[in-house]
């Protein structure tokens, strides 16, 4: 009895190799990808800076970029990174960056599509944080509407 119940597990799964090496013979159409296909990369990002009157640092960290195909071989990206060191060279204190850009792409493809090679304009804004900055030059008064008189 247990030679059959391991014969019978034998020639069941003898089945299934042979229907999964079979099903992986077919050929398949190349996928070509529609208009509004989605793109997302994750990296891993290193920067080097100079802060003013010392050496430099290296920042660490990530960013999330997203790609959405809109029209023919244009699209519209937007990426998302942050920094971050705990200390910046000569001084005691650490730097945050966070960096918001978004912009148009144009992507090419050859026929094969193993690759595509795209160019992008890209603007938005960065914010840095938990660090020490220099106080501004000018600080402006409360209300933002100044009085102005030109001889005339």
């Amino acid at each position: 009895m247990r030679f059959v119940t391991c014969g019978k597990m034998l020639v069941a799964g003898a089945c299934m190799m042979t229907g999964l090496y079979a099903w992986g013979q077919q050929t398949q159409s190349p996928k070509v990808q529609g208009p509004s296909s989605t793109d997302v990369a994750v990296t891993y990002n290193e920067l080097q800076v100079n802060a003013v009157g010392s050496s430099s640092t290296w920042l660490l960290g990530g960013s999330v970029q997203v790609h959405q195909h809109v029209w023919r071989r244009f699209g519209l990206v937007a990426d998302v990174s942050g920094l971050h060191t705990s200390l910046v060279s000569g001084s005691n204190t650490g730097l945050d960056l966070v960096t918001v850009v978004f912009g148009p792409r144009y992507t090419w493809s050859p026929r094969r599509r193993r690759f595509s090679v795209f160019g992008e304009v890209l603007g938005g804004t960065t914010e840095a944080f938990d660090s020490s900055f220099p106080a501004p030059i000018y600080e402006a008064e409360e209300s933002s509407i100044m009085p102005t008189a030109s001889p005339s």
